[in-house]
């Protein structure tokens, strides 16, 4: 199953497309995998010239949980950037297509990162940004 689905045939504008992060065993966190597909997902609909505008989203009630930490303890920040987990990142830095993070529940530490990729956020009432891992 994938970790990202894409709509468009449900927007009422058809140069924009909805990517939703689609993890919900482990709540959204930005697992290698997920990151992969994301990165493949926002570069196929950046080369698609009919699409304008996407909306990245977790869903109504989490953006994501953040880093997948399990991953991240099994090696070091120099594995880490030349690892595709490090790749995808970049790749999706570089998607010139506008993006809209739609941000409801939590963005934290790697999700909140995430957010702040996209060119414009759009908070919910409900969303909470932070980066735990600088409150040691």
């Amino acid at each position: 199953m994938g970790k990202v689905t894409v709509t468009r045939d449900d927007v009422d504008i058809d140069a924009v497309a909805i990517v939703t992060l689609d993890s919900p065993e482990n709540r959204n966190a930005l697992s290698t995998e997920l990151l992969v597909e994301l990165a493949d997902t926002l570069e196929a609909l950046d080369a698609d010239a009919g699409v304008r505008a996407v909306v990245l989203t977790g869903g109504s009630e989490l953006f994501a949980s953040g880093a997948d930490v399990r991953q991240l303890r099994e090696i070091s920040p120099v594995e880490y950037a030349a690892s595709a987990r490090g790749a995808s990142w970049r790749r999706i830095g570089a998607v010139e297509t506008a993006l809209v993070a739609a941000v409801a529940g939590y963005a934290l530490g790697g999700s909140c990162e995430l957010a702040l990729t996209a060119d414009l956020v759009v908070a919910a009432d409900t969303a909470v940004f932070g980066q735990p891992e600088l409150m040691v």
